[in-house]
């Protein structure tokens, strides 16, 4: 064969990289959804105060049915002032007791629960001069339980 009858290779054009693919377009715009997705959460969270964190975690720890009933009612009673402290400030509610203290919660509760009025209010009341051994009803201290959960509101509640 001679020289002169053979030819250069022919090169194909290269594949042009715009306009992408179908595909492509679908896993950018699942990828930027799952990026504002994750930037929301983490905003979600750290717009949530560390104190309300906290009350979710004692309250949770104050369900542990191990624990003595009067044991659980002083926790409750303690968390409860905590939070309406934080939420109203100490001017507002440190200083009542007894059925001033119960006014302001009926006043307050996000849910319009009436403490005042109730055996759960009279319960939170009674429950720093309890005895360790007392013996009180389960369904009191969980109707109790409840209702300062709805206090504390917006927690990642589990089960």
């Amino acid at each position: 064969m001679d020289a002169e009858q053979l030819h250069d290779i022919i090169e194909y054009a290269s594949v042009p990289m715009w306009p992408l693919a179908a595909g492509w377009w679908l896993l950018l715009a699942m990828g930027l959804l799952l990026l504002l997705l994750f930037l929301g959460h983490r905003r979600r969270q750290q717009a949530r105060p560390v104190w309300l964190d906290t009350a979710c975690k004692e309250w949770h720890s104050l369900q542990n049915p191990q624990l003595p009933v009067s044991v659980r009612l002083k926790g409750l009673a303690v968390l409860l002032r905590r939070v309406a402290i934080q939420r109203y400030g100490r001017e507002a509610c440190a200083g009542l007791s007894g059925t001033a203290w119960l006014l302001w919660l009926t006043q307050h509760d996000p849910a319009q629960f009436n403490w005042a009025e109730s055996r759960v209010g009279d319960l939170l009341v009674r429950s720093a001069y309890m005895p360790p051994d007392v013996h009180l009803d389960e369904q009191h201290v969980k109707q109790m339980a409840n209702a300062i959960r709805v206090w504390i509101g917006r927690c990642m509640w589990r089960g």
